[in-house]
């Protein structure tokens, strides 16, 4: 939507192509839920869809990505648990299912600041109640499975986010306004402008986004916080073998400490196609950390067996 405002006030080539490719990116679900692995150069949308796109990301129930499914899915799961919550996370969930009922009744016309005036909202008790479990809830099970579950949540979002916008070259005025937008949606903009203040690039943005393991919204520090969050697992292995999981979470953070951001930045007509690659061995992992702890830990049909890393591909099928 800011993106989409800059255009109708400023208009640009610039800023007409970086809407354009934000469209594409959304359209195709690379860089919202479910976060589909980019194949090649999507189809090209005119920035007008913009405002209905970003309607639809807000309140259209079909859209699966959508803010309002989203938070429909934390209500829900809050209901399951509701007892372990405090009273003031449960009231806070009360504010958060009349937001929902708010978007089911938001029209299709409705403005831009009124979109924003409802994210805003949002926002605030989202931050609000992961404060209030932060605050309230005992490190116990719940709450390290919560953690691992957001790690990965956010890891996934990177990685995608990273490797759909940032994988095309093109103008260095244009890719840095396409680096911002990036950064913005991860809240590292101030971090990067500050960090790297003589000379900014694609590949600086890289190394702080995936490859800065004391970043707090790096992929790399949420890649060590998922593998110190699996030692509170239950053991299901010999000592001295590690786990499956345990090998994919140690797989991609031995990538990110090996790779270097020049080597991801470098392009061939026009596509950083190392990025590419990088993105998806990193997703793969995920998948495979995923599928193992499922089929581990919350797989009530059969009893739960030992794996090994050779035959996850056989467990997956």
């Amino acid at each position: 939507m800011d993106r989409y405002t800059e255009l109708a006030i400023y208009p640009s080539t610039m800023r007409r192509n970086i809407v354009t490719r934000l469209l594409s990116a959304i359209k195709s679900q690379h860089i919202v839920y479910p976060y589909i692995e980019p194949t090649d150069i999507g189809d090209e949308y005119e920035p007008k869809q913009a405002k209905q796109m970003a309607f639809q990301l807000l309140a259209d129930e079909q859209c699966a990505g959508s803010i309002i499914n989203t938070l429909t899915y934390l209500f829900n799961a809050t209901l399951q648990i509701q007892e372990l919550l405090s009273n003031d996370s449960r009231r806070i969930i009360e504010d958060i299912n009349d937001q929902i009922q708010k978007l089911k009744r938001v029209a299709v016309n409705i403005s831009a600041r009124g979109m924003q005036s409802s994210l805003d909202q949002i926002i605030g008790s989202i931050m609000a109640f992961n404060g209030s479990i932060t605050d309230c809830m005992p490190n116990s099970n719940g709450w390290f499975m919560l953690e691992i579950g957001r790690r990965v949540e956010r890891s996934i979002q990177i990685n995608s986010l990273t490797a759909t916008l940032l994988s095309e070259e093109t103008l260095e005025t244009e890719e840095l306004a396409i680096l911002e937008a990036v950064l913005s949606c991860q809240v590292s903009l101030v971090t990067h402008k500050r960090r790297y203040r003589m000379y900014q690039s694609i590949g600086t943005g890289i190394e702080l986004l995936m490859l800065d393991a004391e970043y707090p919204r790096s992929l790399l520090y949420q890649l060590e916080q998922i593998d110190l969050l699996c030692q509170n697992l239950p053991i299901k292995r010999r000592p001295g073998v590690i786990s499956a999981h345990e090998k994919a979470i140690l797989l991609s953070k031995t990538t990110c400490y090996l790779t270097e951001k020049d080597y991801l930045q470098h392009s061939v007509e026009g596509q950083r196609k190392q990025l590419m690659e990088f993105s998806h061995n990193i997703r793969t992992n995920l998948n495979t950390f995923c599928d193992v702890l499922l089929v581990q830990y919350f797989s009530h049909t059969q009893t739960a067996s030992k794996l090994n890393w050779s035959n996850i591909e056989q467990i997956q099928s």
